[in-house]
């Protein structure tokens, strides 16, 4: 029976845990609602690979900044299961020894004996999972796990560092992951709607990079002499799709659409993006031009380390993103 005093004193060390870790892992199934709202949206057969490529880039980058925390669950489970196997084990054992079976291993029924215990150890693990004392325990294991890692062994620095690490680089996929999105879906929509290039062209910073006269004959055979269907493919050269100034311009001369032009504005792209390049260029050391674009309170020459939940912002953020572009697919249709 779970008592009252337990399952407080419990509770409290989970807190506890969790409230040391959160600086440095991330542990929560943050994803969850905000997929579901991505997952709704219905999207033209034609536009399904960039979005369908996105869900699979950003699930992948869940995997990764969970990492740690995924590995002390499986440390948990087994932990916990064996606690139960054992027991059921020397029960056995006590069986067999009460039935005057002097040999309790004997060899004639020592794997249907293994079969029962594994059999009635998982029925009463998978139980215990679903009650109260059963959760409170698994996250106590998992997290002291993870806690004495980070701050209580010999190797405690180097885990920590890679930790942190492992949560910068989930940023720079999670900038990624909305880049290749950006770029992939660009490319699509304009070979579907190459009339859309016309207001492109008014904008007096894309407008030079409309010059077809520079299309080469191996490009024209490539396409059969049939530009209107590929125009996409033909101008994403011309376009860096790492620069956010460059995704809003485009964007927001593609689509009269508000809710598309605010999420890309959003403070959470500006920082995802300054962190990126300042990740890829300098190492993550801040330096004078990441100081002016930013209200970080770091120093120049200190490291830049995201904390989980910026990144959670990070991710919700580019998830908006995606989902307005979808909202203004059709808004445009």
């Amino acid at each position: 029976m779970y008592e009252e005093n337990e399952k407080k004193l419990i509770r409290e060390q989970v807190e506890e845990l969790k409230q040391r870790l959160t600086a440095s892992f991330v542990f929560k199934r943050f994803e969850k609602d905000i997929l579901i709202k991505l997952e709704s949206k219905q999207i033209e057969p034609v536009y399904e690979i960039p979005f369908t490529t996105f869900k699979r880039n950003i699930q992948s980058l869940v995997s990764v900044v969970r990492l740690p925390i995924e590995m002390s669950f499986e440390r948990a489970i087994k932990l916990l299961y064996d606690n139960i196997k054992r027991r059921h084990t020397i029960l056995a054992i006590k069986d067999k020894i009460n039935e005057e079976d002097l040999d309790p291993y004997a060899e004639n029924d020592k794997d249907s004996r293994q079969e029962r215990i594994v059999s009635i150890a998982s029925a009463e693990f998978n139980a215990f999972l679903k009650t109260e004392e059963g959760r409170d325990k698994f996250w106590l294991h998992s997290l002291a796990f993870v806690n004495n890692c980070a701050h209580e062994s010999h190797t405690t620095e180097d885990f920590l560092n890679a930790s942190k690490e492992l949560v910068n680089q989930a940023t720079l996929l999670t900038w990624s992951a909305l880049e290749i999105f950006m770029r992939d879906f660009f490319i699509i929509y304009l070979n579907k709607n190459p009339d859309k290039i016309e207001s492109l062209s008014k904008v007096s910073i894309l407008k030079q990079k409309f010059d077809l006269k520079s299309i080469s004959t191996d490009q024209l055979m490539k396409y059969n002499f049939d530009l209107s269907a590929n125009m996409g493919d033909i101008l994403i050269e011309n376009f860096d799709f790492s620069n956010i100034e460059l995704i809003k311009t485009i964007y927001n001369s593609l689509f009269d659409h508000a809710d598309l032009s605010k999420t890309l504005k959003h403070t959470n792209i500006w920082n995802l993006y300054q962190n990126r390049n300042l990740i890829v260029h300098k190492g993550g050391i801040v330096d004078k031009k990441f100081v002016s674009n930013t209200d970080t309170k770091l120093q120049i020459g200190e490291k830049l380390f995201i904390q989980p939940i910026h990144f959670q912002e990070y991710f919700a953020s580019i998830i908006n993103v995606v989902i307005a572009v979808a909202d203004a697919i059709h808004h445009d249709a």
